[in-house]
């Protein structure tokens, strides 16, 4: 008899524990953090890259041969248009030629090509350039499904190294490339003076820009293809399909899937499945 009442209580012993962690087990909660959608304005932009120039920025060439004989301005003076820049020297079976006199065709800061002194010159090779630099401008290429969004005067933000620049659009193209289907556009800016031409740039465009729009930081959002959210509903995670619009600067225009007052996973979300309990640990 003492036997039988051991065995019993061993038995309701195990089966005790058995409960007790099975409870424990069910006990354990995934911890998350959590964020509510919020109504603003979100835009997409784009980066292009490019080549700062001069405002105008033109080369100079001759339109007879000759040898080269002298520069008549230093490299980087300020010259007008019309203004003796250089001069070549002609040289035919022993007749005598007036040198060659190569005027400035704009005004602008003059930056030579280096030749030595009596080395012949043809009218295909330039021989100094003239930029303006009270502006500078960045010819870009737009794909077509962006380039109905800019406009004349739009404002771009001009990127070279650790400097940033204000500038506005001034030319877009009236048809695209026939062999790339882009459209072209010229953007200006003011430089500062350490600024110099053929300086590589990126250009930033704001291409379309909505507002009271429902947007939430994009972590949020998973997949590619198919995106969804986690939504915490009475402690319960629940995976709910949405559809995406805008995504830039780290936030994700919702269009449909998700209102304002659903609880959205921020943190932890890569590790949820569909049911699983969680456990809001700061957040909405």
């Amino acid at each position: 008899m003492k036997r039988i009442l051991l065995s019993l209580i061993v038995f309701l012993s195990i089966v005790s524990c058995k409960k007790e962690k099975i409870s424990k087990t069910e006990e354990i909660r995934i911890p998350v953090t959590t964020v509510k959608p919020v109504r603003g304005e979100i835009s997409f932009k784009v980066k292009l890259s490019g080549k700062v120039e001069g405002n105008p920025d033109v080369l100079v060439f001759t339109t007879v041969p000759g040898y080269y004989l002298k520069r008549l301005k230093n490299e980087g003076d300020y010259v007008r248009k019309g203004d003796i820049i250089l001069l070549l020297e002609r040289r035919d079976f022993g007749l005598k030629f007036e040198p060659v006199k190569i005027e400035a065709p704009v005004s602008g800061r003059i930056s030579y090509f280096k030749f030595d002194k009596g080395e012949y010159i043809t009218p295909n090779r330039p021989l100094a350039r003239i930029y303006g630099d009270k502006e500078f401008k960045v010819k870009l290429s737009l794909p077509s499904d962006y380039a109905k969004y800019i406009t004349k005067g739009k404002k771009v933000k001009v990127f070279v190294n650790s400097d940033i620049y204000t500038g506005r659009i001034t030319e877009i193209s009236s048809a695209s490339d026939p062999f790339t289907g882009n459209f072209y556009f010229e953007a200006v800016f003011k430089p500062d003076k350490k600024l110099l031409p053929g300086t590589p740039c990126e250009v930033e465009v704001e291409v379309l820009k909505k507002e009271n729009v429902l947007k939430l930081p994009s972590k949020c959002v998973l997949g590619a293809a198919k995106r969804s959210v986690f939504v915490v509903k009475n402690g319960v995670a629940k995976r709910i399909p949405v559809i995406t619009g805008i995504e830039s600067e780290g936030y994700v225009e919702i269009i449909k899937g998700v209102s304002e007052n659903d609880l959205v996973v921020f943190k932890g979300a890569e590790v949820l499945r569909e049911g699983m309990k969680v456990e809001i640990v700061n957040g909405g």
